[in-house]
């Protein structure tokens, strides 16, 4: 999210420790700290003038609960840690640090982020702002229009050295920014999400990563079980057969891509024949480089069921997710199982209901007949039921599964 900063933002808290601050409202004369919105951050200043003390940061504005957590800490009252702050009332105010302005030096020369501006920058290296190479010596006329950026009339401009770079402008027009503080970021540049792309067929495939990518999320889904058949008994009976899981899925962050990966989509599990026959499980879905390997498993296959007065069949196990050799930003998420169905009599019946799919719902119905098909990656497949009848009806089929890549420059 975005950093804003605000002119007249004052509020108190009466939080104690390290943690986020927990804020209560607006100084008489001022704003409160929802005018930074919500998950934005912000420079803070947290005071307690009675004890001494201080803490200036950056933080994260969160409008449920009202709180500001205390993300990086420039300076403070601890030795530029965290302050673990004593109890008593708190002045909370937004700030724009000394350590983050612009400074002139007693040549004129302009430095961000430091007050010692000392070198200068020849035209020619301007080029990384724009759209192509600047051959020419200098800047020709006062109020040339580069890349956006107006510039004055001289043969070079003052910056600064020996800083970090902080923010950079490509020639493609994206924008990368340093930071070290979020999942999609590395040491150097923030991740620039460019591209997602759906792995739906391909057994043993492989995708190549494009020339640029620097890292991916890859989000892979398991097909879904097959439905269990059923076998029907004639008049007085009503029962529904096992409804298929949902496949299960895996999502992870890959901060360094590399050059292909070889993946198998999992497909749906086959439902179950007419008669008391179980559904199969669904097929796993792998994406891996020879060392990472993601598994996310299928889901179960429901059971058979012979027709009775009132009976129902269940979703089998589904097979487990794995991950081999992966880092911490791993989230696992678990196919459901279906709802299966009951009946008691004509009149009273609970129909059954498939697994759906993890990321994509579903939850296929099945009211009397052979159990419906599932059309969501990932999702199991229907239920056969009986409805007092001899007939003997099929499971429906779960739905395979998916691979979803996003592409980070």
């Amino acid at each position: 999210m975005p950093l804003v900063v605000k002119d007249r933002v004052r509020e108190t808290t009466t939080t104690t420790g390290t943690g986020t601050v927990s804020l209560v409202g607006a100084v008489t004369g001022f704003q409160s700290f929802s005018v930074i919105g919500n998950g934005n951050t912000t420079f803070y200043t947290i005071a307690l003038d009675s004890a001494g003390e201080w803490e200036v940061g950056i933080g994260t504005y969160t409008a449920s609960g009202t709180t500001l957590s205390r993300d990086i800490v420039l300076e403070s009252s601890n030795s530029g840690s965290l302050v673990p702050f004593s109890a008593g009332t708190k002045t909370v105010f937004c700030t724009y640090p000394a350590e983050k302005s612009v400074y002139y030096d007693a040549s004129g020369n302009v430095g961000i982020g430091t007050s010692s501006p000392d070198a200068l920058l020849t035209v020619n290296t301007i080029a990384s702002f724009g759209d192509g190479a600047v051959t020419t010596p200098s800047i020709a006329h006062k109020g040339d229009l580069n890349t956006g950026l107006w510039f004055p009339a001289a043969d070079t401009i003052a910056v600064s050295t020996g800083g970090t770079e902080r923010l950079r402008f490509d020639s493609a027009g994206d924008i990368d920014m340093a930071s070290t503080s979020s999942l999609q970021k590395n040491s150097t540049n923030a991740y620039t999400l460019k591209n997602t792309v759906l792995l739906t067929s391909g057994t043993g495939a492989t995708y190549t990563t494009p020339t640029g990518v620097r890292a991916l999320r890859v989000t892979v889904v398991g097909g879904g079980g097959g439905a269990g058949g059923q076998d029907g008994q004639g008049a007085g009976t009503y029962t529904t057969a096992g409804p298929g899981r949902g496949g299960n899925a895996v999502s992870m962050f890959i901060p360094t891509a590399s050059a292909s990966y070889t993946y198998t989509i999992g497909a749906g599990g086959a439902g179950g024949a007419a008669g008391n026959n179980a559904g199969a499980i669904g097929g796993s879905t792998t994406f891996g480089d020879g060392t990472l390997l993601i598994t996310a498993g299928g889901g179960g296959g429901g059971s058979g069921v012979t027709g009775s007065a009132s009976s129902s069949g269940t979703s089998g196990v589904s097979t487990a997710s794995t991950v081999a050799n992966g880092n911490s930003s791993v989230i696992y998420i678990n196919g459901t199982p279906g709802v299966w169905g009951r009946a008691v009599s004509a009149a009273l019946t609970a129909w059954s209901c498939s697994g759906m799919s993890p990321l994509f719902g579903g939850g296929v119905l099945t009211k009397t007949g052979a159990g419906n098909a599932a059309t969501n990656y990932g999702e199991g497949g229907g239920a056969g039921y009986d409805g007092g009848v001899t007939t003997n009806y099929a499971g429906g089929a779960g739905f395979q599964g998916i691979i979803i890549v996003e592409e980070y420059y």
